[in-house]
C-alpha cells in the first residue's frame, strides 16, 4: 500500500492506496468516528492482492492530525470524492464502518452514480424514509418509552423499534421471542410495549 496525501484547506488528509491495475475491482474503506485505518488491516491484506484497494486516516482521525473540527458528513463526502477521482476509483465498493458508513451514504446522496456497492458495519440508516412513522416515534420519545414499558431492562433504545416489530409479528400470529444482547426479553413484554406505543400514537 502507497501512503498518499490530500491537502484541504482544513488541514491534509493521509489515506493509503494499493498499486494493481485499475481494471480489477475498487474497494473503499472507511474507518468510523475515533478509529483509523489500522481497523482494515486484515481486510485490505485479504483485498489487496485482488482488488484495488483504498483506505484513510479520517479527517482528525490517525495522522489526519491536526485537522479543523468543522467538517460535516458532506464535507468527507466530497473530500472522498476528490480522493478517489484523483486515484481513478471510478465504481468503486464503498466499506463503512459505524461513521464511516454514514460517509458512504453521504457520497452515495451525493454522487448517486459512483459507487457500485456499499456495505454497511455497524451503521444504521440516514434517510428517514427507510423508517417507519411509528420507529421514528419510538425514537424520538425512547426515553418516555423505557420508562413506561421496559423499566428493568438495561437494553439499547432501539429495543423500542424491535418490540413494535414484534407486535407487528403478533398481529401475524408469528410469535418468536426477541434475544437482543444476550439478554432474553419476554414476548409478552414486547408485547405490552407495543400496545402502549399504538395506543399513545392512535
Amino acid at each position: 500500500m502507497r501512503k498518499r496525501e490530500f491537502e484541504t484547506d482544513r488541514g491534509t488528509l493521509r489515506y493509503w492506496v494499493s498499486e494493481n491495475d485499475e481494471e480489477t475491482a475498487q474497494l473503499v474503506f472507511l474507518p468510523g468516528l475515533t478509529a483509523d485505518h489500522r481497523l482494515f488491516d486484515k481486510q485490505v491484506d485479504y483485498f489487496a492482492q485482488r482488488a484495488r484497494c483504498l483506505v484513510w486516516d479520517p479527517p482528525s482521525h490517525g495522522e489526519s492530525r491536526p485537522f479543523s473540527l468543522d467538517w460535516s458528513l458532506d464535507d468527507l463526502a466530497l473530500m472522498l470524492e476528490q480522493i478517489l477521482s484523483r486515484e481513478g476509483f471510478e465504481r468503486p465498493i464503498l466499506v463503512g464502518q459505524s461513521m464511516g458508513g454514514y460517509v458512504s451514504q453521504a457520497f452515495i446522496r451525493l454522487f448517486p452514480d459512483r459507487a457500485c456497492g456499499f456495505v454497511s458495519v455497524d451503521s444504521c440508516p440516514l434517510d428517514r424514509s427507510y423508517y417507519t412513522a411509528i420507529e421514528l416515534w419510538a425514537l424520538k420519545h425512547r426515553e418516555e418509552c423505557l420508562q413506561k414499558a421496559l423499566p428493568v431492562l438495561d437494553v439499547h433504545p432501539f429495543v423500542i423499534v424491535m418490540a413494535v416489530q414484534q407486535w407487528r409479528r403478533a398481529q401475524r400470529n408469528i410469535r418468536q421471542p426477541l434475544v437482543m444482547q444476550g439478554v432474553f426479553v419476554k414476548f409478552d413484554l414486547l408485547i405490552d410495549a407495543g400496545v402502549l406505543l399504538m395506543e399513545d400514537e392512535g
